[in-house]
């Protein structure tokens, strides 16, 4: 197997975070062949080998199959698959834990682990202790960070409204936490007069929560509720405690970016609605490794 290069690279919080994203020229990097026993789970492995050589000997993966806000100890994922990776200097011997459904992870301390996640439009949160150096990192999509049975029927169906709380609950001083967002939506256009009743109910009830709760992320035009995600998660970061300073993202665009030969950069399922569903539905990885 070749080298598989990542298609950016992030180390915010000074370095002491390293973020690799690969994008669509990387291949699909979905985890749904960890639940079969055939020749695509063991070409997923050792492409997950590849991308940890040479140091990177144990990689945990969330499986957000539900929107449930929950954050698992790295000893809470049971389900454990080896992926081996022949490289310049070693064979190397790659171990993912996984477990779900559930968004995200703690990262420990140890320069051997990393984070894996898999998205198409949805958000990765990474919060870090500048003291502590304590660092957790989940996914976000839309109902990770806005409980939809609250929003249509004001009863709650998880212990945290949304997964930046049940992440910040890993942090007893607010003031020395910074955030990184990568990978989520700008702006996202949700039908006010979608052809299914239950979505137009559903998205006419987030107008009127992001209109009270969260005024700038958000935009209508016309019949369309335009949505971002990253600005609503930057908001409840503020609204707990965070400083704005400390809040930084990466600015990418899963549905437009596009590289030096017009190619689209990232996998977004948005696009492959849009575009009528043709086409391989990929995922990007995100390979998320505390570096102190």
């Amino acid at each position: 197997m070749n080298e598989i290069k990542p298609t950016a690279i992030f180390t915010p919080f000074g370095g002491r975070v390293e973020i690799k994203m690969f994008g669509r020229q990387t291949g699909d990097w979905s985890l749904k062949p960890l639940d079969y026993e055939d020749k695509n789970k063991e070409i997923l492995l050792n492409r997950i080998a590849c991308i940890t050589y040479p140091t990177i000997e144990r990689v945990w993966a969330p499986r957000p199959s539900e929107f449930n806000a929950r954050i698992l100890e790295p000893i809470q994922m049971t389900n454990e698959a080896i992926g081996h990776y022949q490289g310049s200097e070693k064979t190397h011997t790659m171990h993912i834990l996984w477990k779900g459904p559930a968004e995200g992870v703690e990262i420990m301390s140890t320069k051997t682990c990393s984070a894996f996640f898999f998205t198409a439009d949805c958000a990765v949160i990474v919060l870090s202790d500048r003291e502590t150096g304590r660092t957790v990192a989940s996914h976000a999509g839309r109902d990770s960070v806005l409980d939809r049975s609250v929003i249509l029927n004001g009863e709650k169906s998880r212990s945290h409204f949304s997964v930046v709380d049940s992440m910040l609950e890993y942090f007893e001083d607010k003031t020395r936490v910074r955030a990184f967002i990568c990978s989520g939506l700008c702006m996202h256009e949700h039908p006010l007069n979608a052809e299914k009743i239950e979505h137009q109910i559903y998205n006419q009830n987030v107008l009127k929560y992001l209109q009270k709760k969260f005024p700038s992320s958000f935009f209508v035009s016309g019949y369309s509720l335009y949505i971002s995600v990253i600005n609503i998660i930057e908001e409840q970061l503020i609204g707990r405690g965070i400083k704005p300073d400390n809040i930084g993202t990466d600015c990418s665009d899963p549905v437009n970016d596009k590289n030096e030969r017009c190619e689209f950069t990232w996998w977004s399922h948005s696009r492959w609605l849009v575009e009528g569903q043709k086409g391989h539905d990929g995922r990007n990885g995100i390979l998320v490794t505390r570096r102190w």
